[in-house]
């Protein structure tokens, strides 16, 4: 529809009024508030941004360490200063006399704590077969003692019966000699005879003590020896225990490291380059017979990385060259023609 200028006249005074001022001056003030939020939104959100580009990774810094996986001797170095090496190719090789030295000392710890251990189980066995020895001396001791003292209180009941006779005659003797009916001297022989019942009868109440008491100390001591034999089984139980606990540590120490050296027997006894690189050997000697260190490291400049082994420094040592934990290889980023 074309608005002509008749209309357009007759609009202004409704444009210009003061209520679509009004309704105007609103609009302004909502979209500015809006637009106000929206800023104070761009700093409290979050908005994931993807940014996609070409680029080259490539190792941060200079060099990069990489560190030995176990200690070892080095038996011979098959790369020279400068030498661009390739990914897997070998650096030097390594000995494994420490970890077979370490070995034949495990056996031998393992050979001991088992010969120590048959020896308790020996100890333990005999000690255990003395004490029941002892114990069952001590038993048939008591045993005889038992019967030799039920013999002796039969005695004794024979004794007194024996003396109850002899002093009933002695007094009947008595009773006729003063009558006179008997002689003075067979009187006499009466009491004296129950004068000796009444002794042996003394003598077996004395022997009977004897062997009481004699009994009682065997079942003391019978008791002892017990009680010893327990004391002594639980510390010969602890003490087998311990020297079998110690045997299984050994053994489990040499089975692992058996375990190590199968290991280290299939994996190969060379460090290698897993990375091109060109290497460099600073104030390193071409001598075999120097030390690898766990925890060493080489060093490789940015573009490769040499050797897969620690190398270090080195250090006089007895009659070789001993490379200590610390020292580096470099291997400088090499060229196309060079790897």
């Amino acid at each position: 529809m074309a608005v002509t200028e008749d209309s357009y006249r007759e609009l202004l005074p409704m444009l210009d009024s003061p209520r679509t001022r009004r309704v105007m001056r609103g609009l302004y003030v909502a979209s500015a508030a809006l637009f106000i939020l929206g800023l104070v939104a761009l700093f409290f959100v979050e908005l994931d941004v993807v940014v996609r580009a070409q680029a080259v990774v490539s190792p941060v810094g200079e060099t990069a360490r990489v560190q030995a996986p176990r200690s070892g001797v080095v038996v011979d170095i098959v790369v020279r200063e400068g030498q661009a090496v390739t990914q897997g190719q070998v650096l030097l090789r390594l000995d494994d006399a420490q970890m077979r030295a370490r070995v034949r000392l495990l056996e031998q710890q393992v050979a001991a704590a088992r010969s120590r251990v048959t020896m308790l189980e020996s100890l333990v066995a005999s000690r255990t077969e003395a004490y029941g020895m002892q114990v069952r001396v001590r038993k048939a001791t008591a045993v005889e003692t038992v019967a030799r003292l039920e013999a002796a209180r039969a005695l004794i009941h024979a004794r007194e019966q024996e003396a109850g006779v002899r002093s009933r005659d002695a007094r009947s003797a008595e009773q006729l000699r003063e009558k006179e009916f008997v002689a003075t001297v067979e009187a006499e022989n009466a009491a004296s005879q129950a004068e000796v019942a009444r002794a042996q009868v003394v003598a077996a109440q004395a022997s009977a003590r004897e062997l009481e008491a004699s009994l009682g100390r065997l079942e003391l001591e019978q008791r002892g020896l017990e009680g010893d034999a327990r004391v002594a089984a639980l510390a010969d139980g602890a003490e087998l225990s311990a020297a079998k606990v110690e045997l299984a540590r050994y053994e489990g120490d040499l089975a692992e490291t058996r375990l190590e050296a199968a290991r280290l027997e299939v994996e190969g006894r060379s460090a290698s380059a897993y990375q091109v690189g060109r290497v460099s050997l600073p104030g390193l000697r071409r001598v075999a017979g120097g030390a690898v260190s766990d925890g060493g490291g080489h060093q490789a400049e940015a573009g490769g990385h040499a050797g897969g082994r620690a190398l270090s420094r080195e250090r006089a040592s007895g009659g070789g060259t001993a490379l200590d934990s610390g020292g580096h290889a470099e291997a400088a980023p090499g060229n196309d023609g060079d790897r």
